[in-house]
C-alpha cells in the first residue's frame, strides 16, 4: 500500500498490537511536543485502506529531549508503547514508557510510565521508575519496555544517579508484576561507562535500545563503551528468584 498519514503525526515511538488485532501507535509530534496513542480497528484487514479510530493525548509528566541532553545531537530516548496480550486480569493494557525531561526542569530526565485499562482511551497518572531521589542532574536515559507473554512488565535505561560527574552511565532493571501499579528496586546490571567514547562524525551514541521479554527474564541489546568505543552489547535481566 501507499503510506498515509497518521493523525498527530507521531513520531520517535513504537507500535503494538493487542489480543484482537487492534493497532496501537505512540509518539510524539515533534513540531508540538504533544505525546499521543493513535489506535487504528482496521489495520488488521488487508481488504481495507488503514483508518485511525482513536487519538489521545498521553501526558508522561515532561516532554522528549532532543539535541541538548546527555546524549549530544542525539534523542534522551523514544517514545516505547508495548500491549499485554497475557489472556490474564491484565490482558489488553496499553503500556507507554519514554525517558522525558520533568515539567518544569531545564535538564535531567527520567523514566517515566503510564497506562491504559481501556483500549487507548485513558491513561493513567505518570509513574516515575526510577527510584532514586530527584536529583535533575541526573540523567535516566533510553528507558525501554517489553510485556512477557505472563503480563510482567520489564523496564531497562541508562543512569547516572551513581556517577560523580552525572555523566558516566550504568544500564539499570526494573520490573513489574501487577500491571505497573507497583515496580521492583532499581539494580544496575552494568559496570559504569563514559557515554562520550567513540562518538563518530555525528555525536551522539544512537536514539534508543531495546528489550524482547519471555516468561523468566528480558532479552537487551544496548550501546555501551566497555571497549573505549561504540559497541553493541548483549545481557540478560529477570526478576529474582526465591
Amino acid at each position: 500500500m501507499t503510506p498515509i498519514i497518521i493523525p498527530k503525526q507521531p513520531a520517535w515511538g513504537t507500535l503494538d498490537v493487542d489480543s484482537n488485532g487492534n493497532l496501537f501507535i505512540g509518539g510524539v509530534n515533534i513540531f508540538s511536543g504533544q505525546i499521543s496513542c493513535v489506535r487504528s480497528s482496521n489495520a488488521k484487514n488487508g481488504g481495507v485502506r488503514p483508518t485511525f479510530d482513536q487519538t489521545t493525548r498521553v501526558n508522561l509528566g515532561g516532554d522528549i529531549v532532543f539535541d541538548g541532553g546527555i546524549n549530544g545531537v542525539g534523542l534522551s530516548g523514544q517514545i516505547f508503547l508495548a500491549v499485554d496480550r497475557s489472556g490474564t486480569s491484565t490482558n489488553n493494557n496499553v503500556y507507554m514508557l519514554a525517558s522525558v525531561q520533568p515539567t518544569g526542569a531545564s535538564n535531567g530526565t527520567d523514566v517515566m510510565f503510564v497506562r491504559s485499562t481501556d483500549g487507548g482511551r485513558t491513561f493513567s497518572a505518570p509513574y516515575r521508575i526510577n527510584d532514586d531521589p530527584i536529583n535533575h542532574n541526573k540523567s535516566h536515559w533510553f528507558g525501554t519496555l517489553s510485556v512477557a507473554p505472563n503480563g510482567r512488565i520489564d523496564a531497562v535505561w541508562l543512569d547516572t544517579q551513581n556517577a560523580a560527574n552525572n555523566t558516566d552511565s550504568q544500564l539499570f532493571y526494573s520490573y513489574s508484576v501487577d500491571g505497573g501499579n507497583t515496580w521492583s528496586p532499581n539494580v544496575a546490571v552494568s559496570n559504569s561507562f563514559n557515554p562520550f567514547l567513540g562518538y563518530p562524525n555525528q555525536n551522539k551514541m544512537g536514539d534508543y535500545m531495546t528489550i524482547v521479554s519471555d516468561n523468566t527474564g528480558g532479552n537487551v541489546a544496548y550501546c555501551a563503551t566497555f571497549n573505549l568505543e561504540e559497541d553493541i552489547y548483549y545481557v540478560r535481566v529477570a526478576p529474582e528468584t526465591p
